[in-house]
């Protein structure tokens, strides 16, 4: 645009009087689209709401060129755009409409709905949605983290408009329109006194309108409220039957997503009066669309509503082949308060699952359910790379932990030591490491268990630095049981040492060397004539 032209508007946009204001309007006529556009820019810096009514009135030539303009002007224009709303030219109106979304005028709601009541059926309509439209916007402010460089403050906006929505609701009679009522519930808070007293008044105008909306809209605010309302301690039944009834994918998921997070006492009392939740009734086909926190949800209400055992023991089934990890932890936690072949079966098949938690899980069931072949389905998952398998098979055969069978070593017989050390190496791997420790314990008869388990076991391999430094132990009587335990060792550092004993200061160590040495030579001779050489 000319410069003398960008001058002349932006010194009239500072001039005051009703003259200047007189002057931009005639040029509003121009010929020119881009002196035009300057124009209305310029109109709508000043506070003459003439100047604002003629913009208004052309907004359809220029559309978004204003779109910024407009929404700068935000709360600056609130007695044109309900003069352009209840006036009487229509293309005004359209307008206006537009200009009250583009500025989210949330106050202009009460003239809206003044449209709505009195007006003919098309401007109704396009009250209505421009009505739900701004209640959109307004839901969607509230659900977000506020943007403070926004003065308006949402949650007071909120306030005002449910006001609004309120009378609306109360006369709905007069208004007969649907969205008005969805508009209410999506801004409306649960302990809303007037859609409280909706929900238990059979006979109020809008407690169909409510329950309907209620029962069928997926607007994901209304989905919350009705949600949240599980959690009140003064739901209306008519509140507990829509929450029965509902079977839509949007409902079950946020249903399923809340009460795997939190279930309140109340949340559960209420759930447990509903007694029946439609679409755990169906095929279950939606299962593999939820995500494993939603499945374990599921669960959690199959269980509030007490659903009755063998179709629970089919959900559970159908959650363990799921592909969610989430939902196949979950339902082989939620099998163990559940008995019976079918329960049993089940955990049998969770020990084949390829999440090692599954698997732990189960294995902490096996020995309570008395499944046949209890112990060697635990002996098969002993040494598993996983710990946390391990730490339940552990748990499971607690009778043969490490630390048990060292303290209860002595009083076994000898068979019984083999046998049971043999398992405990098979289900604690912690043993050869405590022995170690037992190794270097500072009290004899400590030590010498410690010895003759690692003969008893044959662990000397494992631990022979440990041993061959107790060969220099100042204990003589400890050192001739130190060189019974190397005596089955092939290792040539043990063969120096045990010669080495042969001239130990104690005459019981030398004899034990010489034990040793005539073993390993047996040993040899035994293990050349078995090679055939």
């Amino acid at each position: 645009m000319d410069v003398g032209v960008n001058t002349t508007l932006e010194l009239l946009s500072q001039v005051p009087s009703k003259l200047a204001e007189d002057v931009l309007v005639s040029a509003l006529d121009s010929p020119c689209h881009e002196i035009q556009i300057g124009v209305c820019k310029t109109l709508l810096a000043r506070k003459g709401n003439q100047g604002h009514r003629e913009v208004i009135s052309r907004l359809h030539k220029f559309g978004e060129e204003l779109r910024s303009n407009i929404e700068s002007r935000s709360g600056r224009m609130s007695s044109v755009l309900r003069e352009g709303m209840l006036g009487q030219n229509e293309q005004t109106f359209t307008n206006t409409l537009l200009a009250v979304k583009w500025m989210r005028e949330y106050d202009q709601i009460a003239t809206l709905l003044k449209v709505v009541q009195g007006s003919g059926q098309d401007r109704a309509s396009k009250g209505v949605e421009t009505c739900t439209e701004l209640v959109d916007m307004l839901y969607e402010e509230i659900s977000t983290p506020r943007d403070y460089s926004i003065r308006r403050d949402p949650q007071l906006a909120r306030a005002r408009v449910v006001t609004l929505l309120e009378e609306a609701a109360q006369k709905y009679i007069l208004y007969q329109r649907p969205e008005l009522i969805e508009a209410f519930l999506l801004l409306v808070a649960r302990e809303n006194v007037t859609f409280q007293n909706i929900l238990r008044d059979a006979g109020h105008p809008a407690h169909d309108a409510v329950i309907d909306r209620l029962l069928h809209s997926q607007a994901a605010g209304i989905i919350h409220l009705l949600i949240g309302c599980l959690g009140s301690s003064t739901i209306p039944t008519s509140l507990l039957t829509v929450v029965g009834q509902r079977q839509d994918r949007p409902f079950i998921r946020r249903l399923t997503s809340h009460v795997s997070e939190r279930l309140s006492a109340e949340a559960l009392k209420n759930l447990q009066k509903i007694g029946n939740l439609s679409w755990l009734n169906g095929d279950w086909d939606f299962l593999s669309q939820l995500n494993g926190s939603q499945q374990a949800g599921v669960l959690t209400l199959a269980t509030a509503t007490r659903m009755r055992k063998s179709r629970r023991l089919d959900l559970l089934a159908r959650l363990l082949s799921s592909n969610e990890v989430e939902g196949r932890r979950h339902a082989i936690a939620t099998l163990v308060d559940m008995t019976g072949m079918g329960a049993n079966h089940l955990c049998v098949i969770a020990l084949e699952d390829s999440d090692p938690y599954v698997v732990a899980t189960a294995a902490a069931q096996l020995r309570s359910r008395d499944i046949p072949g209890a112990m060697n389905r635990l002996l098969d998952l002993a040494g598993s790379e996983h710990e946390v398998v391990n730490q339940a098979v552990r748990d499971s055969l607690s009778e043969f932990s490490a630390e048990r069978y060292i303290t209860t070593y002595d009083s076994l017989e000898e068979e019984a030591r083999q046998r049971t050390g043999r398992l405990v190496l098979r289900i604690d791997p912690r043993l050869t490491a405590l022995l170690q420790e037992e190794l270097l314990a500072p009290t004899r008869g400590v030590r010498i268990r410690a010895l003759h388990i690692i003969r008893t076991l044959d662990l000397s391999n494992a631990l022979e630095t440990t041993l061959l430094d107790m060969t220099q132990d100042k204990d003589s009587f400890i050192r001739a049981e130190v060189v019974e335990t190397l005596a089955g060792s092939a290792s040539k550092q043990v063969l120096k040492t045990l010669r080495e004993l042969l001239e130990d200061r104690s005459e019981m160590v030398q004899e034990a060397a010489e034990r040793a040495l005539r073993l390993r030579k047996d040993m040899a001779e035994c293990h050349v004539k078995g090679s055939g050489i």
